[in-house]
């Protein structure tokens, strides 16, 4: 018998037929050998393009030519620093570099404030209460004003002739009349509302220049009335400072007291006040010489109680010596200031004029002011000053800026004429009472 011949696979049949007992004898070279790649079929090849008919087509359009870069913008010039600028050439002072000023110290001879002078501090401007129209009838201008219409919270001009003054021969005819013309005329009146007193208040007003030239006598006169807001009990320590109230009269010097000024020999009245602003002649004078007219035109209107009414009444008009609550300043060319601290009067005085003054805002007010006479050739007496104040509100003052505030209450130009004041509580000659005394 013939043995089997077993024919050998052919390379094809081999490649594609692996070999069967490997993988079976051997599981861990069966998991390391990797998975035959599985083929996968050839992409059938494109169709050709078809011919091309340039009968049939239209040629493509030529593509479009690229945009030109934007321009670069022009490097930032400004005209008035360029150099080639006609406004600013290179050599302008204004753009010339300057070298910094040495710095300087001060010494005791040369003082900073020439070189960085101070800013001036605000000013005062007279006229924050306004004018209402004078007394139509002069002859009566208490009862002419009475029946007028009324502006609340405002003054008016007062003939001098409402006050009766002493004349000629008073000590043994006792004989009063009304006064000539007022020496210094009312222009403007302010009113304030202050955390304390403010004396010498002058120094911070701007005051209009004198239309004539210097006289003997001051061009302007302030009076400053500083009235507290505030009582006292009637036993224990006063108070003399403290809240209250500035009531500032601005007064010109009139042309006929300026022209007797001239005179070589002027009337008593001028010659007595140029004493009274003499820094060594009228220290007596200032002292004990200045009298205070005051009253209510109309007793009814305010509403008084019953009592209240018969003390106001009792007092009405009746002059008094400011013996110890008066202060006086003066700039030579300037003014003269008056100063009248009614915070100083006595407890009964500042009680009763606290009442009062509770029911200002319906009163008709009318004060003055003028220098006693005593001696013949001082008489007659004449009015320095005065007017009307029409329902006049304490309330309604003004506040000041607080700059200026501080200002008047520095102790700086406060150098009032000095005084000598008398110890007695009555006038020598008409026994008028001085409130004002303690």
């Amino acid at each position: 018998m013939k043995p089997s011949v077993r024919a050998a696979p052919d390379a094809a049949s081999s490649s594609f037929w692996p070999d069967l007992s490997s993988l079976f004898s051997n599981p861990a070279s069966r998991a390391a050998s990797p998975a035959p790649p599985r083929a996968t079929p050839a992409a059938p090849p494109p169709p050709p393009p078809p011919p091309h008919d340039p009968a049939l087509t239209a040629p493509p359009p030529p593509p479009d030519p690229p945009a030109p870069p934007p321009p670069l913008p022009p490097p930032p010039t400004s005209p008035r620093l360029a150099p080639t600028s006609p406004r600013l050439p290179p050599t302008s002072p204004r753009l010339a570099p300057t070298p910094p000023a040495p710095l300087q110290r001060a010494s005791s001879t040369s003082s900073t404030r020439d070189a960085f002078p101070p800013a001036a501090p605000p000013r005062l401007v007279p006229g924050n209460v306004r004018e209402a129209p004078p007394p139509p009838d002069d002859a009566s201008p208490d009862a002419s004003l009475c029946a007028a219409p009324r502006c609340a919270h405002s003054w008016a001009r007062c003939p001098a002739s409402a006050f009766h003054v002493r004349q000629p021969d008073y000590r043994r005819s006792s004989h009063k009349a009304p006064s000539a013309p007022m020496l210094y005329e009312v222009f403007a009146v302010d009113a304030f509302s202050t955390p304390r007193k403010l004396p010498h208040i002058g120094r911070a007003v701007a005051l209009p220049p004198p239309a004539a030239p210097p006289a003997a006598l001051p061009p302007y006169l302030i009076v400053h009335w500083m009235i507290p807001n505030y009582s006292r009990r009637l036993f224990g320590a006063r108070t003399v400072d403290g809240p209250g109230w500035s009531l500032v009269w601005y007064c010109r010097l009139s042309a006929a007291a300026a022209a007797a000024c001239e005179l070589p020999s002027p009337p008593p009245a001028v010659a007595l006040l140029r004493r009274f602003i003499h820094p060594t002649h009228g220290v007596r004078l200032r002292g004990e010489r200045l009298k205070c007219i005051i009253g209510l035109a109309d007793l009814d209107e305010p509403g008084f109680s019953m009592m209240t009414r018969q003390l106001v009444g009792r007092y009405n008009y009746k002059p008094f010596l400011s013996k110890t609550a008066s202060t006086t300043y003066v700039v030579p060319g300037s003014y003269f200031e008056i100063d009248i601290d009614t915070h100083t009067w006595g407890n009964a005085a500042v009680n009763g004029l606290y009442t009062v003054k509770a029911k200002m805002s319906a009163m008709l007010l009318r004060a003055g002011l003028t220098i006693q006479a005593e001696e013949d050739d001082e008489l007659p007496e004449q009015m320095l000053a005065g007017c009307y104040l029409t329902h006049l509100d304490p309330s309604r003052g003004a506040t000041l800026d607080p700059e200026l505030l501080a200002l008047l209450q520095s102790p700086s130009d406060l150098s009032p004429l000095p005084v000598k004041r008398s110890s007695s509580r009555f006038s020598a000659s008409d026994h008028e009472a001085s409130p004002t005394t303690p």
